[in-house]
């Protein structure tokens, strides 16, 4: 059983291509915002320690659930930055190992413009992401979505181009899904 963990800024495409893979492979989609939200209902993202130890909280204990049920696979979207994440990561791959359960690695990213491009879309309103260009710039001066977890092996996707069929393709092919 596989933990597919899509990562990168905000508005690349994670929830998209998500939605496409568990399509195609009968996966379940926990994607960030079903978690981030709860936490923002009490913390501003900028209260950095308490707004990230809510979400820790939250994502390891609906992971832990997840892991006692039989699933084929889950895919997680999320926004990394090494100087916050590192620790829940850590503990993800720990938690999941305890469950024979490889976790396999998606840095998603695309350039600046397309991200600016792609913030504005009506369909980012539905789950409450950052949908104006000026908080996505905000966003980019409190973290570092662009970093990538450097002690894993990563499938590495510049989405800029692409369709999100085709980055479904490069995972599955990547990962013989």
């Amino acid at each position: 059983m596989d933990l597919i963990f899509i990562y990168g800024p905000p508005a690349c495409g994670k929830f998209t291509v998500a939605n496409e893979l568990c399509q195609l492979t009968g996966y379940k989609n926990f994607h960030n915002h079903l978690t981030y939200d709860i936490a923002r209902t009490f913390y501003e993202w900028w209260e950095n320690e308490k707004f990230i130890e809510m979400l820790r909280f939250l994502r390891l204990s609906v992971f832990e659930k997840l892991l006692e049920q039989e699933y084929k696979g889950i895919v997680f979207t999320y926004c990394y930055d090494s100087q916050w994440d590192n620790p829940f990561v850590e503990k993800v791959l720990k938690l999941f190992e305890q469950y024979n359960w490889s976790v396999k690695f998606v840095n998603l990213y695309c350039d600046m413009n397309t991200l600016k491009q792609r913030v504005i879309w009506k369909s980012r309103k539905k789950y409450n992401k950052i949908q104006d260009i000026k908080t996505l710039e905000e966003y980019f001066q409190w973290w570092n979505p662009y970093d990538k977890i450097d002690y894993v092996e990563n499938l590495s996707i510049d989405n800029t181009d692409l369709k999100p069929i085709d980055v479904v393709e490069e995972i599955m092919s990547s990962y013989k899904l």
